[in-house]
């Protein structure tokens, strides 16, 4: 069972909380030192493509933020929090986790690229030490107060701006007031395109801090959409500026060319290291909260979600993000984190915009936004992440979703439990929804043909076998139903859905994908009568009913009455007869399975369908499959061989067969002697014609006395031609 999340206290309104932060980190070192870069590579008109595509992206996913913040009450956490409250704590943790050790290491990042900004002016400095001295006094100013240092940013912010109107306002240059080099402008559009990107994906900063926010529904939307506006219509002139204001040469080679147009040039360095510092700031700020809300749902340890008792400050959180900074800080070559760092958060913004599309595409009622777009945008928003996200390095893509696939199948079999709702089962109610309504438009046909099994097992637990029977013959290709029939008064309502959770939880406990069935009625013949007529939905209904084997009088005629209507409602029969050996084991090796066959017609061709399922699941994927046939007239075997042999090669059934000679007289007792080791023998049960003669018909068939280990009787009653599966 999961915390409950704490109630912010700060109150941080949408200037302080989402938009200082987020344009802080959008105004950032790509605006400084790679702007220029890329308009010198692409030229103008291609950087403005890049700056709108890349702004789209972000705008996209603002307005899917949007959507979630004013439907639900935001918690902290920021693209955890949405996301796990809609997809379920698994697929929250597998983008929570790789979030916050971008945003830890991010911090890293900013650190390290404010301390080489600093070794223009000191070339004698060690960049490792000045990061870690950075990030020490950022951590201390965080760890004395969040609102202070939210103050400072709003400093940082001036400063920037103060930087922007000097450059606006400086002088062209020449390409002779700089010494060239020899600009590489082979680089694809794709290659400047990722050079960029990282310089829109601010406003994680914002959403971070949306549990300390007094009105996240409000602040969310209105702060990060007017952030990636901002930040675009800012790019978008300076791009204009630098094509203006310096030769292509000069915005090649010169990464401080902003330094040289700017009127005041040291105005340009302050915004430099207010930018650095900033995004080192937000990123400090953004993921202990992403790391508080991890541990509230107990998916990290709990101590990290200790915050202070008036604030909620996450003091523990965030001195563990300083070890995992610190650590960044050794690794080196932070080109290649920042690389890994994008993947991560383009794998949140794809999360977070397929979350609002798929709220918008299913449509409970629960999902009532005061601020809502079409749910196909949010869907390209997600397909455009995921797309940009292999455009720019497919390898590191590639390592980024295989993180999170895995931290999923962890969080799976370590079953943490929630005390919230999410969309899963709307989701899957909707798809099955629609599948189903499209099957009862198509053609159905044998080809497609899968076994519907309706157990009749009465408690799984005393005849589990003819479950892990079926489960074989189907491995997870059809659907099975486990029922158990009550009599009138026997129990209560309260009692038979009681029944049912116990018989779903058995059924789970035993890795059996089945659905359970409780039903009461006066006799067990009418439950299953009621059960094979109206049970299931539209296309989805049992094609196929099985039972065990009886020697009891009155359930032989109680089961001569399902055999009759089941065949007027056109569903297969399959009795199991219990024998010596019923388990289904993994020892696999030696089995055998004997299909008795007539040739292709009738239950033959079921038959042989059941048993080459069978023969294929895990269980008996290594046993023989033998059809077995009789002839009363030797003259007749070679045609029948020949047959024989000629239909296994052209189905490619991988079966031997077996031909004996017998007169009509001595037919089961030959079945005996031949199947007699035999682990599965399937038998063709006739059809009813009448009641009466059909209940002495099945007592005489079913109840001879034999040493056969388990017997199948089939009989086939669908409509359809089972041999179009060989064909």
């Amino acid at each position: 069972m999961t915390m409950s999340s704490p109630t912010p206290t700060h109150g941080f309104g949408t200037i302080k909380g989402v938009f200082i932060p987020s344009i802080l980190t959008i105004l950032g070192v790509v605006l400084f030192l790679r702007l220029g870069w890329v308009v010198g590579q692409a030229g103008l008109t291609s950087t403005l493509i890049i700056i709108l595509l890349s702004s789209l992206i972000t705008f996209i996913t603002a307005l899917s933020i949007s959507t979630r913040a004013t439907d639900s009450q935001i918690g902290t956490g920021g693209s955890y929090f949405l996301i796990s409250r809609c997809f379920g704590i698994e697929p929250g943790a597998a983008v929570g986790i790789p979030l916050y050790l971008a945003q830890a290491l991010g911090i890293s990042f900013y650190s390290v690229g404010f301390a080489e900004s600093l070794k223009l002016f000191f070339p004698d400095i060690s960049i490792p030490l000045v990061a870690f001295a950075t990030l020490v006094g950022l951590t201390v100013l965080t760890f004395i107060s969040s609102s202070l240092a939210l103050k400072m940013q709003s400093l940082i912010l001036m400063a920037i701006i103060l930087a922007l109107l000097s450059f606006w306002l400086g002088s062209p240059l020449e390409s002779t007031q700089l010494t060239a080099t020899s600009p590489d402008t082979n680089l694809g559009f794709w290659e400047i395109f990722a050079v960029f990107f990282p310089a829109v994906t601010g406003i994680e900063a914002g959403i971070s801090m949306s549990g300390d926010l007094k009105d996240p529904r409000k602040s969310l939307p209105v702060g990060t959409i007017a952030a990636v506006i901002v930040g675009a219509l800012v790019y978008m002139f300076c791009a204009f500026m630098f094509s203006q204001l310096a030769p292509t040469d000069l915005l090649i080679s010169n990464s401080l060319i902003m330094t040289e147009i700017a009127v005041i040039s040291i105005l340009i360095f302050i915004g430099l290291w207010g930018a650095t510092l900033s995004s080192a700031v937000g990123a400090l700020l953004g993921a202990p909260r992403t790391l508080q809300a991890l541990a509230i749902d107990r998916i990290v340890p709990s101590f990290l979600a200790k915050g202070t008792k008036e604030t909620n400050e996450p003091r523990i959180a965030t001195v563990f993000s300083f070890f995992i900074a610190s650590a960044g800080i050794l690794l080196g070559d932070l080109n290649t984190i920042a690389s890994i760092l994008s993947m991560f958060f383009l794998t949140s913004y794809g999360a977070l915009n397929l979350v609002s599309a798929l709220e918008g595409l299913i449509d409970n009622p629960s999902w009532r936004p005061s601020f809502r777009i079409p749910w196909f945008i949010s869907l390209t928003g997600a397909v455009l992440c995921f797309g940009v996200m292999f455009m720019i390095n497919s390898g590191y893509s590639f390592i980024a979703l295989t993180a999170t696939v895995l931290i999923y199948f962890y969080m799976k079999k370590k079953k943490v439990k929630s005390n919230y709702s999410d969309i899963r089962s709307g989701l899957i109610l909707h798809l099955t929804r629609y599948f189903i309504y499209k099957l009862n438009t198509l053609k159905f046909d044998a080809r497609n043909w899968r076994p519907n099994f309706l157990i009749f097992s009465g408690s799984p637990k005393s005849r589990f076998h003819l479950i892990r029977l079926a489960d074989a013959i189907n491995h997870k290709r059809g659907f099975m139903t486990v029922a158990t029939i009550i009599l009138k008064n026997k129990v209560n309502k309260e009692h038979m859905f009681s029944l049912e959770a116990s018989m779903r939880n058995f059924l789970s406990k035993n890795k059996i994908s089945a659905l359970s069935k409780v039903i009461e009625a006066s006799a067990f013949a009418e439950g299953a009568g009621q059960l094979m007529e109206s049970y299931g939905l539209g296309i989805v209904k049992p094609n196929s009913i099985i039972l065990g084997d009886t020697s009891n009088p009155e359930q032989i005629s109680s089961h001569a009455k399902i055999i009759r209507q089941a065949s007027e409602e056109n569903k297969n029969i399959l009795i199991i007869k219990d024998g010596p050996t019923t388990e289904i084991d993994s020892s696999t090796g030696g089995r055998s399975i004997d299909v008795w066959w007539k040739g292709k017609e009738g239950n033959a061709d079921l038959m042989l369908t059941l048993a080459y399922m069978l023969k294929t699941s895990a269980q008996w994927r290594n046993a023989k499959l033998t059809l077995k046939t009789i002839v009363f007239d030797d003259d007749e075997k070679e045609g029948v061989s020949k047959n024989i042999s000629q239909f296994l090669k052209n189905s490619r059934v991988p079966a031997d067969y077996e031909i004996y000679t017998s007169d009509k007289n001595s037919v089961f007792p030959l079945i005996i002697e031949k199947s007699k080791n035999s682990d599965i023998v399937f038998l063709g049960l006739k059809k009813p014609d009448d009641e009466e003669d059909y209940t002495q018909y099945y007592n005489n068939f079913i109840n001879q006395p034999t040493t056969l280990k388990t017997v199948i009787f089939v009989l086939a009653n669908e409509k359809i031609s089972f041999m179009e599966i060989f064909s």
